[in-house]
């Protein structure tokens, strides 16, 4: 739900800070990003024509809160653009995000960040409610774009109880009075801006506008529900999708791999494997998508020379921090098109590295690639997730997305890229079975880095399509049988519970098909 696009912004660097942990630097820059390029007073007030400044004592207030946070944009040390919020659970496990303030600095606009910055403070689906007060009919438009719901005052109306609890903890509107009828939504602010500017983001507002006329020195006050009826087009499910490759590197350098249950059996593992092929055949080995190095350092420590090829950045960070071996060397790169310049007697390409991309080609040219890295009669031990198993344990499933994409919407998110891992929980996928892609909801939040809800893809396979492609890209089958992690010697049935990876053993073809 809360796929935000990074176009044109590579440069710049996002994150989430609760209020309560800003430093006086950083709450020094908030202020001055905002009295230099928020916007100027119009009619109505007493400073006509000056620049609008936000009260150094407004700002102290949201850091003496416990449920005010900020997204931030940095560029080269310095904030370019800010978003505060509030977070408030009411009634229960009923969370509402209110946004308090959004500016970004004039020579940056126009670069997305401002969009970067909502989606990832409203794109968390399973909260209660999601809104603000702006001036800019521009902001609602992003808002309804976020969350999939049209802002309608008779929603509103019927949730006006629970607005007016959240109002309670905003500084700037709890004493202020508020509007929500029939076809107009405004809160009393306070803030009179330079009318032609709103006038001007109200003509570029598509759609059918519920919110009214707008009095001198008031905001429309926006907002969504969750009960609401999901609407999404195809073109917003095609934008989700643009940067997939984005989101799912960013996904991956935040899992924290250490904590997940499944990470921690390579000594097993590697026994298996070399107790399995001729150990006396294999003298270097590469590890395609070697995440953190776990089984690149086992194979090191056992006196093979080992090169580990990842391209999160951080998970090579942490295996260069473990690395303390000569024996091992880790780079970061692309496994589908990086080119090592030296080969290999076994590669390694495991737990799911072929299926982290959800078109064909993606994942035949990493199988190619490997096939290009090993010496003549090369091994290679490769696992990918069991399409078996997770058609058997599926509870959400459509034939073509597409045809049904309020499905998508309506899927439960979690937190299990940080915490179990198990993304076999079948409350938490959704299979397309034309395609055998697994779309899931991942959320991060408050860690540093810029919350948000990723839409995950990946692509899982049966015994017969992993062989297949296998066989297309050169190589001959040894062995395949079904798995648990950490558990290799035993084969299990193909939809046995614990059976989530499918490991095969091949072998190089003495021929080159390049």
């Amino acid at each position: 739900m809360a796929f935000f696009s990074q176009n044109g912004i590579q440069n710049i660097q996002f994150k989430t800070i609760a209020c309560n942990r800003l430093t006086d630097e950083e709450l020094r820059q908030c202020k001055a990003l905002f009295d230099n390029h928020y916007g100027i007073w119009g009619e109505g007030s007493s400073n006509k024509g000056a620049r609008i400044r936000f009260p150094k004592s407004l700002y102290e207030t949201y850091r003496n809160s416990d449920n005010t946070y900020v997204a931030l944009a940095f560029l080269d040390g310095e904030v370019i653009g800010q978003a505060f919020y509030l977070k408030k659970v009411i009634e229960g496990e009923n969370r509402v995000a209110w946004v308090l303030q959004l500016v970004v600095h004039e020579k940056y606009r126009k670069r997305g960040i401002a969009k970067t910055l909502l989606y990832s403070i409203w794109g968390f689906s399973d909260d209660y409610a999601w809104g603000l007060a702006t001036s800019n009919a521009l902001t609602v438009k992003t808002l309804e774009k976020a969350t999939f719901r049209k802002v309608r005052t008779e929603e509103m109306i019927k949730h006006k109880e629970k607005i007016l609890m959240v109002k309670e903890e905003i500084p700037f509107a709890r004493e202020n009075e508020l509007m929500i009828e029939q076809n107009v939504s405004i809160l009393d602010s306070g803030f009179p801006v330079d009318r032609a500017v709103i006038d001007h983001n109200l003509q570029l507002y598509e759609g059918e506008w519920e919110l009214g006329a707008l009095p001198i020195g008031h905001e429309w006050l926006a907002f969504t529900f969750r009960d609401q009826e999901c609407q999404i087009t195809k073109e917003e499910y095609e934008e989700m999708f643009e940067n997939s490759e984005k989101i799912v590197n960013d996904a991956y350098n935040r899992m924290n791999l250490s904590e997940q249950p499944w990470t921690r059996h390579q000594r097993e593992e590697v026994d298996f494997v070399l107790q399995h092929l001729d150990a006396e055949r294999i003298h270097k080995v590469i590890d395609f998508g070697c995440g953190n190095g776990r089984h690149a350092l086992e194979f090191a420590g056992r006196g093979f020379d080992v090169l580990g090829v990842d391209y999160s950045e951080r998970n090579i960070r942490i295996a260069k921090s473990k690395g303390d071996s000569p024996r091992v060397r880790f780079v970061e790169g692309d496994c589908r098109s990086i080119e090592l310049k030296e080969t290999a007697d076994l590669a390694l390409c495991l737990y799911d590295v072929v299926g982290s991309f959800v078109k064909e080609k993606d994942n035949l040219d990493i199988i190619r690639n490997i096939y290009r890295h090993l010496n003549e009669s090369g091994l290679l031990v490769m696992s990918v997730m069991n399409l078996e198993l997770t058609s058997a344990l599926a509870k959400n499933w459509v034939s073509d997305l597409q045809k049904e994409l309020e499905t998508l919407v309506k899927l439960p998110p979690s937190r299990i890229m940080q915490s179990s891992g198990n993304i076999f929980n079948p409350d938490y996928y959704l299979l397309e079975t034309n395609t055998g892609v697994v779309y899931r909801k991942e959320q991060f939040e408050n860690e540093g880095d810029l919350s948000a809800e990723y839409v995950i893809r990946d692509k899982r396979y049966s015994r017969r399509e992993i062989c297949g492609l296998l066989e297309l890209a050169g190589f001959r089958i040894l062995e395949t049988r079904y798995v648990q992690a950490g558990r290799w010697e035993k084969a299990l049935d193909a939809e046995d519970l614990a059976a989530k990876e499918i490991l095969i053993f091949a072998e190089k073809m003495n021929f080159d098909i390049g």
